[in-house]
């Protein structure tokens, strides 16, 4: 099908009357009356199609059923709005990327650039270290690792300034910075191939020394002992070998018989 014969195409970056018009108008209004004050303003007819499309462009997207949709490009720049609990602020008149509003910014974040001269890092977002929404004073926001959030949401972690969220955020990553090392590569104890183990365990104390292949033919790396030490039992006085970290006595009737002596001093 081939366009209406009533329409024309419009290229609005080489027609700066009309774009500048349809910023001031399209906005607000319905999209029949649109068509019609554009028509009687430059004698050229313009389509539903063509007003939709240049809302999409210049984020000026209003939802169906929204009947106070808010006019995001009619507002002068610094204008701020609330969405589910956050404040944005606009920073620019036009969004760099058309269909988008990124001449719109959470303000926490725009503070946080203004603060300190920087954008805020790759895979960062800026959280309000005491919880309250509305504090935009910069000491109160943190510039947090994406990858962190999830923890710090799990609801293990409290915090209730800048001092105590910085301290959470260096506890998730010696967590996460453990998990790594315990996942990092190695060798299979049993055929010396390298693997990367299938799980980490909750504690350093047990990790995986044999790879999946030798573990599905039945194999399983030996156990892995301390070395010996030589102690002195503090009973008897005998030097006794062990590779128990917390053993000193050589038997068990020098055990018992501290046990006894221990209780009759606290008897007396």
């Amino acid at each position: 099908m081939g366009r209406k014969p009533e329409t024309v195409p419009y290229r609005w970056s080489r027609l700066p009357a009309q774009r500048e018009w349809m910023l001031a108008h399209a906005g607000g209004c319905p999209i029949a009356e649109v068509c019609e004050d554009f028509e009687r303003e430059f004698g050229t007819p313009i389509s539903r199609t063509q007003v939709s499309l240049f809302r999409a462009e210049y984020g000026m997207q209003r939802r169906r059923g929204n009947r106070t949709a808010h006019n995001w490009h009619s507002v002068p720049v610094g204008s701020e709005v609330e969405m589910k609990g956050y404040i944005k602020v606009k920073v620019r008149d036009l969004p760099t990327t058309p269909q988008t509003k990124d001449n719109w910014m959470m303000k926490q974040r725009w503070v946080w650039e203004q603060a300190h001269g920087e954008p805020v890092p790759p895979d960062h977002i800026v959280m309000f270290a005491d919880g309250d929404k509305r504090n935009f004073d910069p000491v109160n926001l943190v510039a947090v690792p994406r990858s962190c959030i999830g923890q710090l949401n799990s609801g293990h972690y409290e915090w209730h300034d800048a001092e105590t969220l910085m301290a959470a955020v260096a506890v998730v990553k010696l967590k996460t910075g453990i998990t790594d090392a315990l996942n990092r590569p190695r060798k299979c104890a049993v055929c010396g191939r390298e693997f990367t183990p299938d799980y980490a365990p909750s504690s350093g104390k047990y990790t995986q020394r044999t790879c999946r292949d030798c573990l599905d033919k039945g194999l399983r790396a030996p156990k892995h002992y301390r070395e010996e030490r030589t102690v002195t039992c503090p009973v008897c006085g005998a030097d006794f070998t062990t590779r128990q970290p917390r053993k000193i006595y050589c038997s068990k009737e020098c055990q018992t018989a501290e046990m006894y002596r221990r209780k009759k001093e606290r008897d007396k």
